[in-house]
């Protein structure tokens, strides 16, 4: 099942994960774990981590591609990940299919916090889309950001910490045990120091 989370008015869907930033080599040996008896388990807690911290600071530190639903164009249409590389397409509904505009009309503004999709001068973008909730979406790609190698010292710690007490919670996915976790290993305080502000 995808990620996906709502901001504000826009709905993002993480459609293409990309490669976890800490190999499972890695994440043993900071463990001091030499059995491939828990492999299994340790990968899913390393993508666990992994989407824990970029939910928590909005920055990619993997190669992603997401697709952003909203309900109309904008003059801007804020994105907020970071960092944003390319964007793929901008469409819209229209008689309940999506239709792609031109790569001409638009351009990536990128932004320390956030990039932008802008019209290029001239440009308008297209009226015909269909009224009704997510008619817009726009499909973009995000890189690592330059401050994974410091990420990657708060995941280690995330994973960690819930390998360690993997036995006092049935599920380690469920969102208390795992952002209790980050809090108690130091991993959002590793995180907070280039988390993007909420605004």
């Amino acid at each position: 099942m995808a990620q996906a989370y709502e901001d504000q008015d826009q709905l993002y869907s993480l459609t293409t994960p990309g490669t976890i930033p800490v190999s499972l080599a890695t994440a043993k040996s900071w463990l001091k774990v030499d059995s491939d008896a828990d492999d299994q388990l340790l990968t899913l807690l390393l993508k666990v981590a992994t989407e824990y911290a970029e939910s928590y600071t909005r920055r990619d530190f993997r190669a992603n591609v997401w697709t952003l639903l909203q309900d109309a164009f904008a003059d801007r249409i804020l994105l907020r990940r970071d960092p944003v590389a390319s964007i793929t397409s901008v469409g819209r509904l229209v008689s309940g299919s999506y239709s792609s505009v031109s790569a001409s009309a638009y351009y990536l503004k990128r932004g320390q916090q956030a990039s932008e999709v802008l019209l290029a001068s001239g440009e308008d973008w297209p009226s015909d889309e269909d009224d009704r909730e997510h008619a817009i979406q726009v499909v973009f790609a995000t890189i690592a950001h330059q401050r994974t190698s410091s990420a990657i010292m708060g995941i280690l710690r995330h994973v960690a910490w819930m390998y360690e007490n993997r036995g006092d919670c049935p599920d380690v996915t469920s969102g208390d045990f795992i952002g209790n976790g980050a809090a108690l290993s130091g991993a959002t305080s590793i995180y907070d120091q280039f988390r993007v502000s909420r605004v």
